[in-house]
């Protein structure tokens, strides 16, 4: 598969939450974009960018910018079938986010899912990697409406204590919006994340709670599976957007990563008529780009380093080959990410 996607039980899933949301609104206000997602339903697995655009403009014709955490708090983890019930099966709620960073990949490419720990304070995250996915507010807060919901039910059924921190700029929404999601909310993260007491993690999950064996061997073949049936490229360009600010980036490491060797990638990655440094320059240039769009006050030379240029000189003719412009006129101006 050249594209990343979400795969048809997840989308099944929001549509059955989705259909429970909506049946509180107005039948005449349902969208021409609900009744395509519904007809997609017996299909494929549905490209990830249509997805998103698909719940962006049925937040819009619904008139709720905050649709998708509503329908994250209402989805139903047992229809996304084995992978949910390994979810509310754990004993923990560190257990339940353990397993969503273990398989989540069996529901949808391109992704990154991270439970991180610091001190007193713990973070589940959750990002897409192709920067050319964007809008993607309502994909943001329905994914953490989920989040929200296991890590309530620890809680006992309070966010007073959590962050709700979410990329990208706040997009109009109003304070007294924000207020009825029940926690703090802030804009401009690296990721889209929960902030919450890290004494829940060892908590049970309550009301959620399922007694169930899960298959963790069938499932971790699943995740391989999934994996490895996505193109070489895509596959290639999902590590790069993920890691390439963690330090020194090259094919080698990446055929490490997706256990090949270096001759096998090279050999695969021809065959798609693509080399991997023409795929290290595109992601470089398009990871900048979302950077300088979501987030303008970057300064330049950060930007640059992080991306593995040592000269912001460079990386400025870099930018000005691909995008056609330097990288001071594309933020000033709010250049659309449309290569040169």
């Amino acid at each position: 598969m050249n594209q990343a996607a979400i795969s048809q039980a997840a989308l099944m899933a929001w549509l059955s939450a989705g259909r429970t949301f909506l049946k509180q609104e107005d039948q005449q206000r349902q969208s021409a974009a609900w009744a395509a997602a519904f007809a997609h339903a017996e299909g494929e697995d549905l490209p990830l960018s249509d997805f998103v655009a698909m719940i962006e403009q049925i937040s819009r014709d619904v008139g709720d910018p905050l649709m998708g955490w509503r329908v994250g708090l209402e989805y139903d983890l047992k229809a996304l079938g084995e992978v949910g019930l390994a979810i509310i099966g754990a004993r923990t709620l560190r257990g339940a986010l353990s397993r969503i960073v273990d398989y989540f990949g069996i529901l949808q490419d391109a992704a990154e899912v991270r439970l991180d720990i610091a001190g007193d304070d713990a973070s589940f995250s959750y990002r897409i990697l192709d920067p050319d996915i964007w809008p993607r507010r309502q994909d943001s807060l329905f994914t953490l409406g989920i989040f929200a919901k296991i890590i309530r039910a620890a809680a006992g059924s309070s966010l007073s204590e959590s962050e709700l921190v979410l990329e990208g700029c706040c997009d109009g929404l109003k304070s007294e919006q924000l207020k009825a999601l029940g926690l703090k909310c802030s804009f401009k993260g690296e990721a889209n994340l929960i902030r919450f007491p890290a004494r829940l993690l060892d908590r049970p999950l309550g009301a959620l709670a399922s007694e169930c064996c899960p298959n963790h061997a069938r499932l971790n073949r699943q995740v391989a599976l999934r994996r490895r049936r996505l193109a070489a490229a895509l596959r290639v360009k999902t590590l790069i957007f993920q890691e390439i600010q963690e330090g020194e980036f090259n094919q080698d490491c990446v055929a490490q990563r997706l256990g090949m060797s270096s001759r096998t990638l090279r050999r695969k990655l021809g065959e798609e008529g693509v080399s991997f440094q023409k795929l290290l320059d595109e992601c470089r240039m398009r990871l900048a780009a979302f950077e300088f769009q979501t987030r303008p006050e970057t300064s330049i030379a950060q930007t640059a380093l992080r991306l593995g240029y040592s000269e912001h000189s460079t990386f400025t003719r870099a930018f000005v080959r691909w995008w056609g412009v330097p990288p001071q006129k594309f933020i000033r101006e709010g250049q659309p990410l449309k290569a040169a």
